[in-house]
């Protein structure tokens, strides 16, 4: 079984819309996922870098190579000594990593 979670706020699927459903992948990254099979709207630029919309080799919909889950300008600088109650820890990147309450 695929480890999934739900998305937070914020969160995008690989087309650019809002994920309800993020998975993580064998390699440990994580990817949003909107709920609609449709590779997203597919008229205007890649929302993640601004080129035309990617494309598999076959004409499928690709996901864009600088697609991050969540857009770095979402993540508040936060130092060492304070108390975080998130359990959500945003790494480089953009990406973001549970952690768990009874983790030092």
């Amino acid at each position: 079984m695929t480890a999934q979670r739900a998305a937070q706020p914020g969160e995008r699927c690989t087309c650019g819309r809002q994920a309800v459903t993020v998975f993580l992948r064998a390699n440990g990254s994580e990817v949003g996922y909107c709920g609609m099979p449709d590779g997203g709207e597919r008229t205007g630029p890649c929302p993640f870098c601004g080129s035309q919309r990617h494309r598999q080799p076959w004409g499928d919909p690709a996901p864009c190579p600088q697609y991050q889950l969540r857009p770095p300008q979402q993540f508040a600088e936060v130092s060492a000594e304070e108390d975080i109650a998130d359990p959500w820890i945003a790494l480089p990147g953009g990406g973001v990593r549970f952690l768990p309450p009874d983790t030092p």
